[in-house]
């Protein structure tokens, strides 16, 4: 795997914050009442799914209730780690999309990552070159009318 080039993580980053801002991603809100209740009665596969191995042994009707709230936490710190990063340029002009120092600072299993962020910089960018790749138009095949002739 190559190491991203100070241009591209630019380019990603700006073509993520102008999806966010755009409305082309939108992040989920916590399923409430009727959602909540719709989202539990889903047939959702969930022993194909490993996302939590202390529910191994639990009903499927507390898995599923368990796997909703998973998902909300997961939306929370995606959502989080999206706010926290700071953008800083050198004085060579390149920016830098990072943590802020205090938080980079932290230990410990709790500390501040850029994990989820990062595999939403990384999806918004293969998202794009997806959709890129069914806009494209073929090249026109070029026309030979060259005919080689011998002369006697």
């Amino acid at each position: 795997m190559r190491k991203p080039t100070s241009s591209w993580i630019r380019s990603a980053n700006e073509l993520l914050q102008a999806n966010i801002d755009h409305r082309r991603i939108l992040f989920g809100a916590r399923a409430v009442d009727d959602h909540f209740d719709a989202q539990r009665k889903k047939k959702i596969p969930l022993s194909q799914i490993k996302w939590d191995m202390n529910m191994l042994g639990s009903n499927t009707a507390s898995q599923m209730i368990d796997f909703i709230d998973h998902q909300k936490t997961i939306i929370e710190l995606t959502k989080s780690e999206c706010a926290n990063i700071e953008v800083r340029s050198n004085p060579q002009g390149s920016q830098s999309f990072d943590l802020p120092q205090n938080l980079k600072r932290q230990t410990g299993p709790n500390r501040a990552r850029k994990d989820s962020y990062s595999a939403l910089l990384l999806g918004n960018w293969f998202a794009k070159i997806y959709y890129d790749m069914y806009e494209a138009q073929a090249k026109p095949k070029p026309v030979n009318d060259f005919i080689p002739r011998i002369i006697k």
